[in-house]
């Protein structure tokens, strides 16, 4: 029979936790808003028992997958066949089993002994029931709420600030004594040096013209820097930021290209060759896609797509989704390309394709 709260000394079953979940399905809820629900009256339980669980959306699936199967096995409860009834049988079994919706590794993120022996009982035959509050422990809990509390108002008040004080950065244990806590004090230094980035768009540049790997990057600056006497706590020297400066370097320079391409009438060049993958157990074709402005003869690497054939149609498709990225499909009046039978065919080659793509025709 359907229940309004769930109830016990003990984790919630499966059946409990149907309980509630058909309760809120005849108050009108849809199968998303009672799980929801659900989830929210299970988690008090749980975290009443400090035993950590399964992320939201894996417990609400879990709880929507076995009201499915009890949909299922409604429509079969007349029936007397012998695998109806063993259905039926098995499912109620798993009903009267724990709702496990406890963290995978939640033997090794429990703090407590007693806590880690309790779930494991209420996986084997539900033995054992919850206890009381612990005040000691609540106390100290909610001590090192209060100076989460405070600490992530210093910081929105002084961004800059840094904060040295070691209580702080650390959170209470059990063996925190009460004097300690109830005496705290917080500290704020001068704001913190920012650490400069050095990888500009010409750095960035030299070290792609020179084809230089992130650690070598890395090595290099550092040892100019210990040359010149800068300090090296000053600078951002470390790979994963270098690797992530350069990134950005890379994609700010190409968005510059592509804001300051201007539009006029331009002829779109490619050429492609057949080259060995990294691992060389395969081949594939690197087509390179140019533009040239016809008025000041300006030249734009729009880019180098990959195909494992290289053949018309593939050839057309890149060409026409570079100039439509680059928003210049329009102004293109004219291509240039090798005489192979993949780009001048007169049904499948590439430009024929590309002039029935832009629906207009193309000096070639």
């Amino acid at each position: 029979f359907p229940s309004d709260k769930i109830i016990g000394a003990k984790l919630p079953s499966g059946r409990d936790a149907m309980r509630f979940f058909i309760k809120h399905r005849e108050n009108r809820c849809t199968i998303r808003e009672s799980a929801h629900t659900t989830y929210d009256e299970l988690i008090k339980i749980w975290d009443q028992c400090r035993i950590p669980v399964k992320s939201k959306r894996d417990i609400i699936d879990k709880i929507e997958k076995l009201y499915k199967q009890q949909q299922v096995l409604s429509k079969s409860k007349q029936r007397s066949n012998l695998s109806d009834m063993n259905n039926q049988e098995v499912y109620s079994i798993k009903l009267d089993e724990l709702f496990d919706i406890a963290h995978a590794h939640a033997n090794h993120l429990i703090q407590f002994e007693e806590n880690r022996q309790f779930l494991a009982q209420q996986r084997i035959n539900r033995s054992g029931s919850i206890g009381g509050i612990d005040s000691s422990l609540a106390r100290i809990e909610g001590l090192s709420a209060e100076r989460r509390a405070h600490r992530e108002l210093l910081q929105s008040s002084a961004p800059k600030s840094q904060f040295t004080s070691q209580e702080i950065d650390s959170e209470p244990d059990e063996t925190t004594s009460e004097d300690t806590s109830d005496h705290e004090t917080f500290t704020c230094n001068s704001t913190a040096v920012k650490k400069q980035r050095i990888v500009s768009p010409i750095v960035n540049a030299v070290l792609d013209r020179t084809n230089t790997s992130v650690r070598k990057a890395s090595m290099i600056t550092a040892s100019v820097l210990n040359k010149a006497g800068v300090p090296a706590s000053t600078v951002s020297l470390s790979k994963s930021s270098i690797h992530r400066q350069r990134q950005k370097q890379r994609y700010k320079s190409a968005q510059d290209n592509r804001q300051g391409l201007s539009s006029t009438k331009s002829v779109v060049h490619w050429d492609g060759k057949l080259l060995s993958d990294t691992d060389e157990s395969t081949k594939s074709v690197l087509m390179a896609v140019l533009l040239t402005c016809c008025e000041d003869s300006s030249i734009e690497l729009l880019g180098v797509p990959r195909f494992l054939s290289g053949t018309g149609k593939e050839t057309a498709d890149a060409v026409k989704g570079l100039l439509e990225s680059w928003d210049i499909g329009i102004d293109t009046v004219g291509t240039c390309f090798d005489t192979t039978a993949s780009n001048t065919g007169h049904y499948s080659g590439a430009c024929v394709l590309l002039e029935n793509l832009l629906e207009r025709p193309l000096l070639w």
